[in-house]
């Protein structure tokens, strides 16, 4: 039997347009004796057998071996033209070739007619909708086909609608085919990055791709399609105060609890708290209007738990990156007599718009959290009463009678002596202790006096006298002791200013001034020298006379007078903000400066406050009229512009946080401490200033450029534009939580702190005021203790610090110094 093979096609003619599709069936028969697998091969006269253009492909490309008889199916598919031209007819030869013996083949014939494709210019979206996440990169390819005989170059554009920010994409809404040949498709790829923080919306956002070429294709292609930006973010609760008490007679037997809702997602959102209580009666629980009117919650009971749901508590429409609060009214009746109740309440928040399955991309955090109201009885067992008043009793007279080695309530100030050898503490225990250093530990102090009206809020040694302290107090007095005999020195106040808390205290070096920082924001000046040295009374007759210091209208000042004699100066803010902390800087032939700061992170400079004659601006005005005081008027030039350098002059300082650059400031951001090093006789290497603040940054500045930029100012109480001023600025040294205090070494190779985390930590510092290294050193914890003070004093090999810790005591450490290299650098020259 002779072995051949047969094909046939399944038409003779057949069309093909670009950018439709084109395509015939082939069917090859088996007629050998052995098994077979074929493949076919499409020959055009004239065209290149060895040209790499895939003009056609098959499906499939080889078929399987076919037993004797059997015959495969095969499709052509014509992606292209496979020669230039369009109307053309061509005789295309289809050849079925067996692998196994090229021998056995067949052939047949068939007309191709090319035919003008209708968009020279195929523009395709692989995906019409893609989605993703917020500060997710999200990727829109697209397909480009050149249907035309030639080659030509592509410009893309992308074109977002309606709220579609253009700023998403990130290499630019503009992508170049430089080069796109016949029948060769390039895939194009746009990225989109949505922003977080709400920035972008969850909801669909819909966009256009545009294809311009260089020639005229009309219309030109565009395609279209859909960005659905997925649900993203925290959406943050609070409800404080956790704890409440319920106690003694009371006409409104009722306690509020506040609950706030903070939006971080990118949704607007509609928040249902369900509020559960396991008891056997339900309570009366209601929401509080801000006009005072109450919506009661609904109650159900649930058996098979044996509690109580309270439902109708809700938050509706919450803008992304917005607040919302509520008050929850809570009302119980006590009892008089019995052990008293206490009763829990768990709140546990729901999305009520969440309208995907399985959909955890938005989190609310806490999960729950719990409330209690203790409620107390109104009398108690008078027997109960009678045994706890008696035990209170002797504990009183134990606790009066048996000396104290520390203090009973937290300390809020510790400062060394000039030579580290006595510390004095101030505490909230309205105590003032003096402390000796004995070797590695702290004698038992010396009660400089227990008995002042309030607390005791900071201390600080006169630098020329250590056996004389300055305390500041929670009633806004400053106190001045005697630490040898223990007797009080005087008394500084003004009337109208009592209860205006003290906060910060700083001697000048010389001794001659006091500097106190008030929780008003008012700073005062307390000129020592001019203040009668027989003060002893505690009340001090002062009143204040309106100065003209050019720092309108953003503050004025005032001198301060006794017995008709000034005796310091006052500087008011029209817009006050409370005061946490002051410094000063001194340097030779400059004026001082004062650093203050509080709430809000501000940090304000005021300059020449010592200059206590009264400033005017003089133009030209006043030359003509007052001519004959002047030998020329360039003297009056000199004149004046030596007035405006020793004026009054106000300043702030930009504070900012290195990682939060997007975070507004507010109310409850603070500047928690101060504190700088001056080196008067060498002037090679920068001068220091510290801070601190509640969100766990610390930040060191160069004292030197900040002199600089003030000289460049005019001092009107404007912001100063100073570049580079800060050297280091880290958060990781207390957990980011709230850091305390800052205290500088006396040659600024040093800086300690003390946080919330309960931590004492000292920084090594190189001779330009850098962090040796990252992380600093952990000198003593206290665990679930907030440490409140720290200062530090260093020797030729050693560096003393003391700090307060658990139990209200008072501590010193002794270290023995490894920072040779800044220790040698900053000795005085």
């Amino acid at each position: 039997m002779i072995d051949f093979v047969r094909l046939e096609l399944e038409s003779q003619y057949i069309k093909f347009q670009p950018g439709s599709p084109g395509y015939f069936k082939a069917y090859v028969t088996n007629y050998s004796q052995d098994f077979y697998s074929f493949y076919l091969d499409i020959m055009i006269p004239g065209l290149d057998p060895e040209s790499k253009i895939k003009w056609y492909s098959t499906k499939p490309e080889v078929a399987t071996k076919k037993p004797p008889g059997a015959t495969t199916e095969f499709t052509v598919n014509i992606h292209r033209s496979p020669r230039s031209g369009y109307e053309n007819q061509l005789k295309l030869t289809v050849r079925a070739i067996a692998i196994e013996n090229p021998q056995l083949f067949a052939t047949e014939t068939l007309t191709l007619k090319l035919e003008a494709p209708i968009k020279p210019l195929l523009l395709e979206i692989l995906h019409p909708k893609v989605q993703g996440y917020p500060d997710e990169i999200i990727e829109i390819p697209v397909k480009v086909s050149n249907l035309s005989q030639d080659v030509m170059a592509v410009n893309l554009t992308f074109q977002g609608e309606e709220k579609f920010d253009p700023n998403w994409i990130i290499d630019g809404t503009k992508k170049q085919i430089t080069e796109l040949n016949p029948g060769e498709p390039q895939f194009v790829t746009f990225e989109c990055k949505p922003p977080e923080k709400g920035k972008a919306l969850s909801q669909t956002y819909s966009f256009r791709i545009m294809a311009q070429a260089d020639r005229v294709i009309q219309p030109e292609p565009e395609v279209s399609g859909k960005l659905e930006v997925l649900p993203k973010g925290i959406i943050n609760w609070e409800c404080y105060p956790t704890e409440q008490v319920l106690s003694g007679i009371r006409l409104n037997n009722s306690v509020n609890y506040q609950i706030q809702l903070d939006n971080y997602s990118n949704m607007i959102q509609d928040i249902n708290f369900d509020i559960v209580e396991r008891t056997k009666q339900p309570h009366h629980l209601t929401i509080l209007s801000e006009q005072g009117q109450e919506q009661e919650l609904f109650v159900e009971y649930d058996g098979q738990q044996s509690r109580y749901l309270y439902t109708g508590f809700n938050f509706y429409t919450i803008y992304p990156e917005e607040s919302a609060i509520q008050k929850l009214k809570v009302s119980q009746v006590q009892s008089w007599l019995g052990m008293g109740n206490k009763l829990q309440f768990n709140l546990k928040p729901y999305l009520l718009n969440q309208d995907r399955e399985n959909n955890t991309s938005v989190f609310i955090k806490p999960e729950a959290q719990t409330i209690t109201l203790d409620v107390k009885p109104i009398i108690p067992f008078w027997l109960q009463l009678l045994v706890l008043l008696l035990m209170l009793l002797f504990g009183a007279l134990w606790w009066l009678l048996t000396p104290k080695n520390h203090h009973t309530e937290p300390v809020n100030s510790v400062a060394f002596d000039g030579k580290a050898n006595t510390v004095i503490s101030g505490s909230s225990d309205r105590s003032i202790r003096y402390w000796q250093v004995e070797g590695n530990q702290l004698e038992p102090p010396q009660v400089i006096t227990d008995n002042n009206e309030k607390a005791v809020r900071v201390v600080r040694f006169l630098p020329e006298d250590n056996q004389q302290v300055a305390a500041g107090l929670e009633t806004g007095e400053i106190n001045l002791w005697n630490v040898t005999n223990q007797q009080r020195q005087g008394t500084l106040y003004i009337d109208e200013n009592k209860n205006d808390r003290v906060f910060g205290l700083e001697f000048t070096k010389d001794s001659s001034y006091l500097l106190s920082g008030h929780g008003s924001g008012m700073v005062r000046v307390w000129d020592l020298e001019a203040i009668d040295s027989g003060l002893n009374s505690s009340e001090i007759p002062t009143r204040k006379q309106k100065k003209d210091s050019g720092l309108e209208p953003l503050a004025e000042t005032y001198d301060l007078y006794k017995d008709n004699q000034r005796i310091g100066r006052e500087l008011i803010f029209k817009q006050p903000f409370a005061l946490l902390t002051l410094a000063v800087s001194e340097r030779r032939n400059q004026p001082r400066l004062v650093f203050f700061a509080g709430q809000y992170n501000k940090l304000a400079i005021w300059e020449n406050w010592e200059t206590w004659q009264k400033w005017e601006e003089f133009d030209a005005d006043y030359y003509y009229y007052n001519y004959y005081d002047f030998t020329s008027y360039n003297d009056f030039l000199q004149q004046q512009k030596q007035q405006l350098k020793t004026r009054n002059k106000l300043y702030y300082l930009p504070y900012s946080w290195e990682n939060k650059p997007g975070k507004l400031i507010n109310q409850y951001n603070y500047i928690t401490s101060l504190a700088t090093h001056e080196e008067i006789n060498n002037t090679s290497l920068p001068n220091l200033l510290a801070s601190a603040d509640t969100e766990g940054y610390i930040t060191l500045w160069n004292l030197d450029k900040i002199r600089q930029c003030i000289e460049q100012s005019p001092g009107r109480g404007e912001t100063l534009n100073c570049s580079a001023v800060r050297i280091d600025q880290w958060e990781n040294g207390h957990k980011g939580q709230p850091v305390r205090t800052v205290a500088l070494s006396q040659n600024g190779c040093y800086l300690a702190s003390t946080g919330d985390d309960g931590r004492v930590m000292l920084w090594s510092l190189n001779p330009n005021g850098e962090r040796v290294t990252k992380k600093g050193k952990v000198v003593a914890q206290f665990p679930d203790t907030r440490l409140n003070s720290v200062d530090i004093k260093t020797f030729n090999e050693e560096i003393r610090l003391t700090f307060d810790g658990e139990n209200h005591y008072v501590n010193i450490k002794k270290i023995k110094i490894k920072n040779e290299d800044c220790m040698n650098e900053r000795k005085p020259r």
